[in-house]
C-alpha cells in the first residue's frame, strides 16, 4: 500500500491540475456531456471516437466529483492506516473542503444534480433537476448527510411511483433525453433500468434508515434472478 500511494496521489493531481479535466473557477472535476458516467457525446463520431474536441460543450458531472471526493477520504483513510499522520490530515482537510464545495454547487435540495454547465449545451433537457445514476452511488461515497441521502431515495421512490412499473425506481435518468446519440428515450443508458442501480439504492436505505425500502429492492432483486436466472446489464420499462 505504501507503495502504491504516490501513484495514486499523482492521478488525483492529474485531474485536479489539468485544464482538460480541472474547472478553476469552480473548483471542480470536469467533462463534456455524457449520459451521466458514459463515455459517449450527443454526437454519432463519438462512437468510435472519444477525443474532447474545442467546441464540445463542458459541465461539472455530479459522479466525477462524488467519486473524487470519497478517493479523498479513502486517501486519508490510507495514510492513517500507514501511520503517516501528516498526509492523512492533508488528505482530510482537502476532503472536508471538497465536499463542502461539491455540496455547495452540485446539490439541488433533493439530489445531485446531473450537470452544472460550464458551457451551454442545449440537450432539451433542464440538467440541473435530471436524476442520473451516479446519485444511487452518491448515497455511498462519503459525500452527503444521511438527510440528504433519505432525501436522494426519496426521489427514487417518488419515480417509481410517478410511472407505476415494477422497476421503475431504478432508471438510470429521469427524465430521459428525447433522443441521445441515436438512443430514444428509456434505451440504452438513456433512462433504461439498470440493477447497479438498485444495488447502490439498498445499501443506501439500509446506511440511512429507509430499511423497508432496502428490503423491497432486494425481494424484487431476488425475485427478477429467480425468474430468469441472472441480472442482465440493462433493462426497458417493461422489464426485458
Amino acid at each position: 500500500l505504501k507503495k502504491a500511494m504516490p501513484k495514486l496521489e499523482k492521478g488525483l493531481n492529474y485531474i485536479m491540475t489539468d485544464p482538460t479535466r480541472w474547472d478553476k473557477s469552480h473548483n471542480l472535476a470536469k467533462r463534456v456531456y455524457t449520459i451521466d458516467t458514459w463515455d459517449f457525446i450527443n454526437a454519432p463520431y463519438s462512437g468510435f471516437d472519444r477525443t474532447i474536441m474545442p467546441d464540445n460543450p463542458m459541465g461539472a458531472m455530479h459522479g466525477d466529483n462524488t467519486g473524487l471526493c470519497n478517493a479523498m477520504y479513502l486517501m486519508g483513510q490510507m495514510y492513517s492506516h500507514l501511520g503517516d499522520k501528516a498526509a492523512a490530515e492533508k488528505w482530510n482537510k482537502k476532503y472536508g473542503e471538497f465536499k463542502e464545495n461539491v455540496n455547495k454547487h452540485l446539490w439541488n435540495g433533493r439530489f445531485y444534480k446531473h450537470y452544472l454547465e460550464l458551457d451551454k449545451a442545449n440537450l432539451g433537457v433542464d440538467l440541473a433537476n435530471q436524476l442520473s445514476l451516479s446519485n444511487s452511488y452518491n448515497l455511498n461515497r462519503n459525500v452527503a448527510s444521511p438527510q440528504q441521502c433519505r432525501l436522494i431515495l426519496q426521489s427514487y421512490r417518488r419515480m417509481r411511483e410517478n410511472y407505476g412499473g415494477l422497476y421503475d425506481d431504478f432508471r438510470t435518468l429521469d427524465p430521459s433525453f428525447p433522443v441521445f446519440n441515436g438512443y430514444k428515450a428509456g434505451r440504452y443508458t438513456n433512462g433504461g433500468v439498470g440493477f447497479y442501480v438498485a444495488g447502490q439504492l439498498a445499501v443506501g436505505a439500509f446506511e440511512n434508515g429507509m430499511e423497508d425500502y432496502g428490503v423491497d429492492i432486494l425481494m424484487r432483486t431476488g425475485n427478477k434472478v429467480y425468474k430468469t436466472g441472472k441480472i442482465s446489464f440493462l433493462y426497458d420499462y417493461a422489464g426485458n
